[in-house]
């Protein structure tokens, strides 16, 4: 089963000595079915990589971006990588106010909860 140190060891190797090559090559052995064969931190680590690599593809970020990035991430603690879960007591359909965005602007659906920028009473729509 492949960990996250694993893979945080190949990204160690490409920072120490820059060799785009034997970087792509070993981290593509290991994130090869990741989702098979990795535990959940690696799995997330690789799709994080993966996405960094791919921006790094399409220019929209540059070399030294992609370098920080990937640095972020071998220093990551593992707890920085867990994801959170968000647990809300209040319906859905309360209404809710925003305070201190666009005067007068509101916003309401049949199921989403009815939004007012700006205003400090609720909308009920």
């Amino acid at each position: 089963m492949v960990s996250a140190s694993q893979i945080r060891e190949v990204v160690a190797r490409y920072l120490s000595d820059n060799d785009s090559d034997k970087f792509v090559l070993e981290f593509a052995a290991l994130s090869y079915n990741i989702h098979t064969n990795g535990d959940a931190a690696a799995v997330a680590l690789a799709r994080a990589i993966e996405f960094k690599m791919a921006d790094l593809r399409s220019g929209c970020i540059q070399k030294p971006a992609f370098v920080n990035a990937l640095r972020e991430l071998v220093t990551a603690s593992p707890s920085s990588n867990s994801r959170v879960f968000a647990q809300f007591s209040d319906p859905v359909n309360r209404p809710v106010v925003v305070e201190a965005a666009f005067q007068g602007w509101s916003v309401s659906s049949g199921t989403s909860p009815s939004v007012v920028f700006g205003l400090t009473h609720l909308f009920q729509s």
